[in-house]
């Protein structure tokens, strides 16, 4: 089971779409509606929910009104009837992925190409961040297997926008690996350890600093490891550099 207070359950409902063997959720104030005057209701992940979910709710919490709560499942058969209807072409979709991964994986790069262009995965990517994400990370694999680092690094970046807005920790990780790597192919070792540091500081957002440090420090070591220290200690006082000129220049326009 996973269990989170307001933000927290928020994510661990979009982390149990991704991540098999959860069987259930606890969500303790859950941020049904957005701050600020838009006051908008955030129920989308909710809807797409297939696990066992409790809401503990207090009766004056003004991010979840327990009517706006209640609101949210009215309607839910027809909602649920028209995810019948997509599911079987978003599924289609991600068999398509799976599918261009595993000949790429084979070393099947043109096959893995002409399945990542067929006509459902596109028009499927086009409603799904998530899918959308994914889809960009395979075509930065193919590109980097091609030799195209410049263009793979480009497919990361945009892999990586993606999976942050669909709150894929996993895929975020996976573009921000792929990312470094077409990089530091391109000999930009600074910029490789950008990539792997804003990784870092992300996913513990999303996730924790100790997971996000499980996930990303042995990363940074294999390249400290490949580079040699002085030239990965180079990088990293480059990247710090930046940083802080990154930070004087916005206090400067402040």
């Amino acid at each position: 089971f996973l269990i989170g207070k307001s933000m927290g359950s928020r994510m661990g409902c979009h982390l149990s779409l991704e991540v098999e063997g959860i069987a259930g959720l606890v969500c303790l104030g859950y941020p049904l509606v957005s701050l600020g005057k838009s006051g908008s209701r955030r129920d989308e992940v909710l809807r797409a929910l297939t696990r066992p979910i409790l809401f503990v709710q207090g009766t004056r919490d003004a991010l979840c009104p327990l009517d706006a709560l209640a609101e949210a499942w009215q309607g839910y058969d027809a909602a649920a009837q028209e995810m019948i209807r997509a599911s079987d072409a978003l599924a289609t979709a991600w068999i398509h992925v799976e599918h261009a991964n595993r000949a790429r994986e084979a070393g099947a790069i043109e096959h893995a190409r002409a399945v990542s262009r067929r006509p459902g995965l596109l028009l499927a990517s086009g409603e799904d961040a998530h899918l959308a994400s994914e889809r960009l990370l395979l075509l930065a694999r193919l590109e980097a297997a091609l030799g195209q680092f410049a263009e793979a690094a480009e497919s990361a970046r945009q892999a990586r926008t993606l999976a942050l807005e669909a709150v894929a920790p996993l895929s975020y990780y996976g573009a921000a690996a792929a990312l470094a790597e077409s990089l530091d192919a391109m000999g930009l070792r600074t910029d490789a350890y950008t990539a792997l540091a804003t990784a870092w500081a992300t996913l513990g957002d999303l996730l924790g600093r100790d997971v996000a440090e499980s996930w990303v420090a042995p990363m940074l070591e294999a390249y400290r490891m490949k580079w040699g220290v002085t030239a990965f200690a180079a990088a990293k006082a480059a990247h710090d550099a930046r940083r802080r000129a990154a930070r004087n220049e916005t206090k400067g326009a402040g």
